[in-house]
């Protein structure tokens, strides 16, 4: 496994902007990952492909703000391209010379807000908080179960399938055992919290 990351953040002074930003940051950070694994396990000699469910890359960006009681964020967390299925099943099962069971790269950006009201009668801090997950209402092909015994399983399109190109591609395929799961769609939350 090797990887390259990065991370910066920029934090607002009180004396920027007259105070107007004073507790905003602003950050980013991303990655690029090689996690290869012999395609036979038993001859090193085989070559080598990236193992399933490790993205070739990472990123994230977004906005954190904490001040006089208030604690907002808004990030973003971009998860690159990734296969599902193991480098010796990979080798074997291609279609039209593409790889079968690579996903392509998603995102999910949420924004969580609270506000601190401090000391309210018997307990020490009340905050009120909200939270809005999957803001963009991605529903992409998150992790695929392989129960097929062959990548070309089914009648369905398999040129959609090979480049994950259309979660309506992948589902669509006839006689299919296969399982897809999505991204979970927008969602809200609203949290009280007391502490004694």
């Amino acid at each position: 496994f090797k990887r390259i990351e990065g991370e910066m953040t920029y934090a607002f002074a009180e004396e920027q902007f007259g105070g107007a930003l004073d507790g905003l940051a602003i950050f980013a950070n991303g990655s690029i990952n090689s996690a290869k694994v012999a395609i036979d396990p038993n001859n090193p000699g085989s070559g080598s492909l990236q193992d399933k469910s490790a993205p070739f890359w990472t990123a994230a960006g977004g906005l954190v703000f904490k001040n006089n009681g208030w604690k907002l964020s808004l990030i973003d967390k971009l998860t690159g391209q990734q296969y599902m299925d193991a480098p010796s099943k990979r080798a074997a099962d291609t279609v039209a010379g593409q790889d079968f069971y690579r996903l392509p790269a998603y995102n999910k950006m949420d924004f969580t807000g609270s506000y601190d009201f401090g000391q309210i009668s018997v307990a020490s801090h009340l905050s009120l908080g909200v939270g809005i997950y999957n803001i963009l209402n991605v529903r992409n092909v998150v992790s695929i179960g392989i129960n097929d015994k062959s990548a070309a399983a089914g009648n369905g399109s398999t040129a959609g399938a090979a480049t994950a190109s259309s979660a309506l591609d992948l589902a669509n395929r006839m006689n299919s055992l296969d399982q897809y799961y999505f991204m979970p769609a927008r969602s809200y939350q609203v949290t009280l919290k007391a502490t004694f």
